[in-house]
C-alpha cells in the first residue's frame, strides 16, 4: 500500500470516529461516511536494472564491456600473454580496434543486403565441431577460452557478417588500372644523385647507368598502379611523367631517386601482388572512411 492511500485512510477512519460521536436534532446519533471524489490509484515503483557496463558504442550497437574483457583475455592467451605487439599498440588497444571494425562491417553488410541466418551460423558451428574432432573437444575449447554457446554463435554472426562484407568491398577492385612502367636509379648521396642527373641530360643512357647501380634488377621498378609503391613521392613523380621522361632527383627515406618512364597505360591488367596491395588499400580506406562517419564512443581506458 503506498503511502498516499494510507494516509488517505487514516483521515478517512479519523472523520468517521468524529462524526459518530455527534448527535442529530432528535439525540439519535448518526455516522458520516465521505467517500472521495477521486480514484484512489496505487502504485508500485520496479527499481530499473542497472545498466551493462560499456567497453564501446558503435552507432546503435552496444560492445559490453564482458564481451570485451573476454575478447581480450583470449588475445593474450593467443599472445603468449604479452601486453605489446609488434605494431607498438596495447594488446586494449588492438583488441577495440578489431571488435569495431567488425562492427562496422557488420552494420555495412546489413546495409547492403545482408541478413543473418541461423542456419549458416550453425552450419559454421557444425564445421568447427568435425573439424575439431568433436562436441566435447569444443566444450575443453569454448572453456579455455572463455565461451558459452550462446557467446560462441554471437562471435560467429559478427565474423560472417564482417566477412561477407570485406569480401563485397575487395571483390569491387577491378582487375584493371591505369599503369606505369618505369625503372630507376637509387643513390645514397644528393650530390651523387645530381651528377648522374647531370649525365643523363647531356645524353648518357639511362636504363645502362641504372644496371651499373643495380645489375640484378636494372632498376626495373615493373607495372605498378596508384597506391602500390612504398614510396609516395617516387609514385607521383612518375605519374607526372609521360613514357620517355625523365624526373628530377626525389629525395626519400630510402636515398635519393632518378625516375625513367619506359610505358604507361590507362587500363593494364594488374599483377596479384599489385591486385593484392590495392585490396588492401581499398578495405583500409573503406574502414577508415566509416569510422569517419559514425558515432563512435570508446568507455575502456
Amino acid at each position: 500500500m503506498c503511502m498516499h492511500r494510507r494516509k488517505w485512510l487514516l483521515s478517512l477512519i479519523l472523520f468517521i470516529g468524529i462524526a459518530s460521536c455527534k448527535s442529530n436534532p432528535t439525540g439519535t446519533p448518526t455516522t458520516s461516511v465521505v467517500v472521495p471524489s477521486e480514484p484512489v490509484l496505487e502504485i508500485t515503483v520496479t527499481p530499473s536494472a542497472t545498466p551493462e557496463p560499456m567497453a564501446a558504442k558503435i552507432n546503435d550497437y552496444v560492445l559490453s564491456l564482458d564481451e570485451f574483457k573476454a575478447e581480450l583475455a583470449r588475445y593474450e592467451l593467443a599472445l603468449g600473454n604479452s601486453s605489446q605487439s609488434s605494431s607498438g599498440m596495447s594488446s586494449s588497444e588492438i583488441v577495440i580496434q578489431s571488435m569495431i571494425e567488425d562492427v562496422l562491417l557488420k552494420q555495412g553488410a546489413e546495409e547492403n543486403g545482408y541478413q543473418p541466418d541461423s542456419n549458416l551460423i550453425q552450419m559454421k558451428l557444425d564445421e568447427i565441431i568435425n573439424r575439431i574432432g568433436g562436441q566435447s573437444v569444443l566444450d575443453t575449447w569454448m572453456q579455455k577460452y572463455g565461451y558459452d554457446m550462446g557467446s560462441l554463435k554471437k562471435a560467429l554472426e559478427i565474423s560472417l557478417a564482417a566477412s561477407w562484407m570485406r569480401e563485397k568491398i575487395i571483390n569491387e577492385v577491378p582487375a584493371e588500372a591505369e599503369q606505369i612502367h618505369a625503372i630507376q636509379i637509387l643513390v645514397m648521396s644528393e650530390p651523387e644523385a645530381q651528377g648522374i642527373l647531370q649525365q643523363l641530360r647531356t645524353g648518357a643512357d639511362f636504363a645502362t647507368i641504372a644496371e651499373q647501380y643495380d645489375p640484378i634488377t636494372k632498376g626495373d621498378l615493373g607495372w605498378f598502379p596508384r597506391g602500390y609503391l612504398l614510396q609516395p613521392a617516387v609514385e607521383e613523380a612518375a605519374f607526372n611523367l609521360q613514357p620517355g621522361s625523365t624526373s628530377d632527383v626525389i629525395s626519400t627515406s630510402s636515398g635519393y631517386h632518378i625516375i625513367h618512364v619506359v610505358e604507361r597505360e590507362d587500363n593494364h591488367p594488374l599483377s596479384p601482388e599489385a591486385y593484392s596491395t590495392l585490396q588492401r588499400a581499398t578495405l583500409k580506406n573503406w574502414i577508415e572512411a566509416r569510422e569517419e562517419n559514425s558515432q563512435i564512443e570508446i568507455f575502456i581506458q
